[in-house]
């Protein structure tokens, strides 16, 4: 059994929007809805991180069997305080904002017994180093989505290290890694463009 951790403090001021992005609404459906709904039909405990302003409104919009806690003032603290709340001896981290996340890359996620692992996509793009100008052998290199976890213990024991996401917790240490393959349709929500995308891609199903 795994415990899913669902980030959706952060206040996305790069989409334009007034409100949180995960409280933007899409067929009168707030956004974190879509992404909370697909990890629900696992039956897996679900920890619901969330900032200050949006707490009362989500802790009273979700089933009682949801954990909602208050997010830090960055998404490593977020994380550490969605972790003193875990019972399980797996635990899987996922950037709410990834509105699109399949089915089928949780099952692989949930399949998954390494002591921890990410979920990436290959690169597209050619790319170049900004310093050298050289360009740079793209195959070596992964884009990095979520979700990303593994070991309960361990991600409570080296969190505190992480810098721009979970797995950058283990790096210069000899925990067992494993990458499973995401997919384009798992980006994240960042810009006013991203909301178009996910908005369109919604609005088909």
């Amino acid at each position: 059994m795994q415990t899913v951790i669902l980030l959706m403090a952060g206040r996305g001021t790069r989409t334009g929007l007034k409100e949180n992005k995960m409280m933007y609404k899409i067929n009168n459906k707030p956004m974190y809805q879509y992404v909370l709904d697909t990890f629900k039909s696992f039956n897996m405990p679900i920890i619901l991180v969330v900032g200050k302003s949006d707490y009362d409104y989500v802790r009273h919009n979700v089933s009682e069997n949801i954990t909602v806690v208050l997010g830090g003032e960055t998404r490593n603290e977020s994380v550490l305080n969605a972790l003193e709340h875990v019972k399980t001896d797996r635990v899987m981290i996922h950037d709410a904002a990834r509105v699109l996340v399949s089915k089928d890359i949780i099952q692989a996620c949930i399949n998954n017994n390494a002591d921890a692992y990410y979920v990436a996509v290959p690169l597209k793009d050619t790319i170049r180093d900004k310093k050298s100008q050289k360009t740079l052998d793209r195959s070596l290199y992964y884009s990095v989505q979520t979700p990303q976890g593994g070991k309960t213990d361990l991600f409570k024991q080296y969190e505190k290290y992480s810098t721009t996401d979970d797995i950058s917790s283990f790096d210069n240490t000899n925990v067992k890694i494993d990458v499973i393959i995401g997919s384009d349709y798992n980006f994240k929500v960042t810009t006013e463009f991203d909301i178009k995308m996910v908005e369109n891609l919604l609005k088909e199903d």
